[in-house]
């Protein structure tokens, strides 16, 4: 078995099973995806390094096609129940075992109820009897067949949900039914394989529209728009409006239904929405109430088409004050600058020409002719 690093800690146990088994995970279970992972050697010892010291729970994953039931320590079939171990640091925890069980299989086909050809990306899931929880799912292939190879022992009721090429289909559940509390349990024991879970699936009913924003009507890309059965809790289908606000949610069974509007799918299971929201766009039911009670009902019968579903959503941003403007400056306003114009050039004394005199005429000094003295005759004495 593996050593672990000095300075960390670390979980330690072995893996048993009735079988033979390729692989086995053992992996913390983290809110994530969990990337804290080891592998159990021949023998079946495995050492799990942990992050720090803590309180972890730990899942033993075998591979999907063993046959093996998924475990949680402490030999617990539900993470709900799993035992927690608390890893102290710089110190390794034994003896976190486990003895892995073999489950049982579900098989069958799915088929379009009028043709009976077999339908592709069809998925199936073993939902527990009595809590709904889904155990194992998968998908049919070309032919339409699937099968759940690793159910624990119990009692499962499994229903199918046409996705991609097989979208236009209603959801049904085994023997033929469209709910899951009316569906037909199957039992399902160690060992042993359930066939002939088949089902015929019949095109349901699509519902169409557009998302708006309710004040300057443009269109709304990214809103997921579900579906959901009167007398459910949660969607039966969702989809994503595109780049001009539409959506379009085929493979709808027959029943009522009210029409929910959102960014987040997880807001569809609340009574009521308080606002402001965190996504920007306050959750809307069709025809523009804020609660599922005041939603309009949709009555539907496959494979009818209802179109003009639309929405016009408010929006949750609550636009800031207007800035007031500046106040005036407490000063004293003061005269424009005087121009430093060029100084002004006294006008040149006049000149007059050759043989003329300056003379005052009527106040203006002109260049005039002299007037020469006439020369008196004198008288002769005698």
């Amino acid at each position: 078995m593996p050593g672990i690093a000095l300075g960390a800690s670390a979980i330690r146990g072995t893996v048993t099973a009735p079988v033979a088994v390729d692989e086995v995970e053992v992996c913390l279970v983290e809110p994530l995806p969990s990337e804290t992972c080891a592998y159990p050697g021949a023998d079946g010892e495995y050492s799990l390094t942990v992050p720090s010291a803590g309180v972890y729970q730990v899942e033993f994953l075998p591979s999907y096609g063993s046959h093996l039931v998924a475990q949680y320590y402490n030999h617990k079939a539900k993470l709900s129940e799993a035992n927690k171990v608390a890893v102290p640091a710089n110190a390794a925890i034994g003896g976190i075992n486990a003895d892995l069980e073999l489950g049982g299989a579900i098989e069958g086909r799915a088929t379009d109820a009028v043709g009976a050809l077999g339908l592709e990306n069809v998925e199936v899931c073993a939902q527990d009897a009595t809590t709904g929880a889904a155990v194992s799912c998968s998908h049919t292939d070309a032919n339409g067949d699937y099968a759940l190879p690793s159910v624990p022992p119990g009692s499962y009721r499994v229903g199918f949900w046409g996705e991609r090429e097989s979208a236009a289909y209603a959801p049904e559940y085994y023997d033929g039914q469209g709910s899951f509390l009316a569906a037909t349990p199957v039992p399902v024991s160690a060992g042993a394989t359930v066939t002939g879970i088949d089902a015929g699936l019949d095109v349901g009913a699509r519902v169409s529209g557009s998302v708006t924003d309710a004040a300057s009507r443009a269109p709304l890309a990214g809103i997921a728009v579900c579906i959901l059965r009167s007398a459910a809790s949660g969607p039966e289908r969702c989809a994503y409006t595109g780049p001009a606000g539409e959506y379009t949610l085929p493979g709808v069974g027959s029943g009522s239904y009210q029409l929910a509007f959102s960014p987040e799918f997880n807001e569809f299971a609340r009574e009521e929405f308080v606002l402001p929201e965190a996504d920007g766009w306050q959750t809307q039911y069709y025809t523009g109430s804020a609660t599922r009670a005041g939603a309009t009902t949709l009555s539907l019968t496959a494979p009818q088409q209802r179109t003009g579903i639309d929405a016009a959503l408010l929006t949750t941003f609550v636009p800031p004050a207007p800035v007031p403007p500046p106040p005036a400056p407490d000063i004293a306003i003061l005269p424009p600058a005087v121009q430093n114009l060029p100084p002004t050039k006294a006008t040149p004394p006049k000149k007059c020409g050759k043989g003329l005199k300056k003379r005052k005429v009527k106040g203006k000094t002109r260049c005039v002719k002299p007037h020469k003295k006439k020369r008196g005759h004198g008288r002769r004495g005698g």
